[in-house]
């Protein structure tokens, strides 16, 4: 299914993202990020 493909790398890329915002002890966007990626809302796009 391409559209679940689509959602893995969507997932890996806001999942990296969510580890550099905690390496910039930027906590809040962080915990955004990771609720989206356990809701799968990806409406939301983080930005790079």
């Amino acid at each position: 299914d391409p559209r679940e493909k689509e959602r893995r790398i969507k997932t890996k890329k806001n999942g990296l993202y969510a580890l550099r915002e905690m390496k910039e002890k930027r906590y809040g966007r962080c915990v955004v990020v990771l609720i989206l990626i356990i809701k799968h809302d990806w409406r939301y796009q983080v930005p790079p």
